[in-house]
C-alpha cells in the first residue's frame, strides 16, 4: 500500500514536470514548481515515517564466559578459609573413625582460589525512535552459572604428632536465573559498525550447591592409612552448618561496553565486555524488525 502511494506521487511529479517544460507559461511554472516541492516534501515525510516505524523492536540471544578472578583478592581469603575448614572437618571425622581419641591442633593449607562460569540469555529491546534512535530499553531473562573453587594440598596436624595430608578440592556453584532491565546508548546508530554502552540492573533468587572431595593419607606410627571422601549438598544446608547468613536474592549490576556490527539491515552481531557481578565477555546475534 505504501509502495503504491509513493509510486502515485512520483507519477504525479513526473507529469507536472513534463507539463511545465512543454506547455507551461510563467505563472503556471511557478504554481507547478510549488506543487512539485509539496510532492517532494510528502515523499521525504513518507520516507522518514517509514524509517521511524521500522527497527523499533529487536530480539537477541547471547552467550559468554564469566569470572571474578580479577577481583578475587576481595574475598579469596575468607572463601578459602570457609571451604578449607569444611574439608579439614571431614578429614578429622574420617580419621577419628579408626583413631577416636586424637585431638586436632594446627593445620597447613596450600589451597588456591579459582572461579569461572558462563552467562546466556534472551533479550527483547525497544528503540523509541526506530532505526535512527541511539537509545534503547531492554528486558532480558538471563542464566548465569558461577563456580568458586579452592584446590590444592591441606594438612591437618594432631596432638600426638601424627598428621593427615590430602589433595583436596571444594567448590560453591550458583546458577541464578535473573530478570534484567537495561538501558543502551549506541554512539553512532547510523553506522554499520558502532560502539555502545549499557547500564542495567537485575534480580534473581539465591540457590546453589556446595561440594568437596579429597584423597590422601593419615601418617602415624603404624601402617600409612588412605583417607578419602566426597560430598555435595544444598548451599542452604551448608549455611546452617557454618552459621553464616546468606542472602535470599542476588542483585545484578551491568556495566558493559560493546561493538555492534550490521550483517544485514535486519541482522546484527554484537560483542561486549564488562561488569556482571564479576566480569563477563559475551557475544550475541540480534534480529531487528
Amino acid at each position: 500500500m505504501e509502495f503504491m502511494a509513493k509510486k502515485g506521487l512520483i507519477k504525479i511529479a513526473a507529469v507536472m514536470l513534463v507539463s511545465v517544460l512543454c506547455w507551461g507559461n510563467a505563472e503556471t511554472e511557478v504554481g507547478m514548481k510549488a506543487s512539485l516541492r509539496e510532492v517532494v516534501q510528502q515523499l521525504e515525510l513518507s520516507e522518514k515515517t517509514k524509517n521511524w516505524r521500522e527497527g523499533m523492536l529487536e530480539i537477541e540471544v547471547h552467550y559468554g564466559q564469566w569470572t571474578v578472578d580479577w577481583v578475587k583478592s576481595l574475598f579469596e581469603g575468607k572463601l578459602a578459609d570457609e571451604l578449607g575448614g569444611e574439608i579439614r572437618k571431614e578429614m578429622i571425622r574420617t580419621v577419628r573413625k579408626s583413631h577416636p581419641s586424637i585431638v586436632d591442633t594446627e593445620h597447613e593449607d596450600g589451597l588456591a582460589f579459582d572461579s569461572g562460569g558462563m552467562n546466556y540469555g534472551l533479550e527483547v529491546r525497544f528503540y523509541p525512535k526506530g532505526r535512527e534512535g541511539a537509545f534503547s530499553l531492554g528486558l532480558s531473562l538471563e542464566r548465569t552459572e558461577m563456580r568458586f573453587t579452592v584446590s590444592g594440598t591441606t594438612k591437618q596436624i594432631f596432638s600426638n604428632a601424627t598428621y593427615a595430608e590430602v589433595e583436596a578440592e571444594a567448590f560453591v556453584k550458583i546458577s541464578p536465573i535473573s530478570s534484567n532491565l537495561s538501558f543502551r546508548w549506541d554512539f553512532k546508530p547510523s553506522w554499520r559498525v558502532t560502539p555502545y554502552f549499557v547500564f542495567g540492573l537485575g534480580i534473581a533468587g539465591f540457590d546453589g550447591t556446595m561440594g568437596y572431595s579429597y584423597e590422601g593419607s593419615y601418617i602415624w606410627s603404624g601402617p600409612e592409612e588412605s583417607i578419602e571422601d566426597n560430598d555435595e549438598k544444598n548451599i542452604q544446608d551448608f549455611e546452617e552448618e557454618i552459621e553464616f547468613n546468606l542472602p535470599n536474592i542476588i542483585p545484578f549490576l551491568q556495566l558493559h561496553l560493546g561493538i555492534r556490527g550490521e550483517i544485514l539491515p535486519f541482522l546484527h552481531v554484537r560483542v561486549e565486555a564488562g561488569i556482571w557481578d564479576g566480569f563477563v565477555v559475551r557475544g550475541g546475534l540480534a534480529y531487528r524488525f
